[in-house]
């Protein structure tokens, strides 16, 4: 007897989103170039980029959000008395393993991040880390993202590389508001930073 697994697969697209940044400065700064030109190589573009994780993360797929990746993910479903963070994102792993896909990669929030690495055994030696090089990101053969988008003692495993594609529809783009607000009386000017995403999300199910 011949056995056959047949999978169906459904591709939704959500829709493009516009993602932004926000910073004010004065007036006067505009006259200085490089001093522009640096602050939005620098804190536009971090800001733009903790906006963007959020938004990939966190976002509820209503409104101009985005659908993240927390949102969109099945519930951990493996708890076991006892266990440890390590523990618990190894059976996180098998998780998506008895799902016919391997994970590839784990998000934490920094402050988890941090308690894993402190990990020590009974002989007060840290259980895998060296503390010369810092050692790799990686657990159980995953990949580790640090990132305060993440909720603190939250996770998220997963087979990052075939469970979502992200389109960049428009490059981030720099505009500047002097009619914004106070602006005008208090000598200021807003300067808006913003890109336009969509994030397809292939779901599988068997038939």
């Amino acid at each position: 007897t011949t056995l056959f697994r047949s999978w169906k697969q459904t591709l939704l697209t959500v829709p493009v989103r516009t993602i932004a940044h926000f910073i004010r400065v004065s007036k006067q700064s505009l006259d200085d170039v490089a001093q522009l030109q640096s602050m939005i190589d620098g804190r536009m573009s971090l800001g733009l980029q903790i906006a963007e994780d959020y938004q990939l993360l966190n976002g509820l797929g209503t409104g101009q959000d985005l659908t993240g990746l927390v949102t969109a993910s099945k519930a951990y479903n493996r708890t076991t008395g006892g266990d440890t963070k390590l523990d618990a994102l190894r059976r996180a792993y098998t998780q998506v393993r008895l799902s016919e896909y391997t994970a590839d990669g784990v998000i934490l929030n920094p402050a988890d991040w941090e308690a894993i690495e402190l990990l020590k055994g009974t002989d007060t030696r840290y259980v895998w880390v060296n503390v010369n090089d810092g050692g790799i990101a990686r657990l159980w053969r995953m990949n580790v993202v640090d990132t305060t988008a993440m909720a603190g003692t939250k996770f998220l495993v997963g087979a990052f590389g075939m469970g979502a594609q992200l389109f960049d529809r428009q490059n981030a783009t720099i505009e500047v508001f002097e009619q914004d607000g106070t602006n005008v009386r208090e000598n200021m000017v807003t300067i808006r930073a913003e890109e336009r995403l969509a994030r397809s999300e292939e779901h599988t199910s068997e038939l």
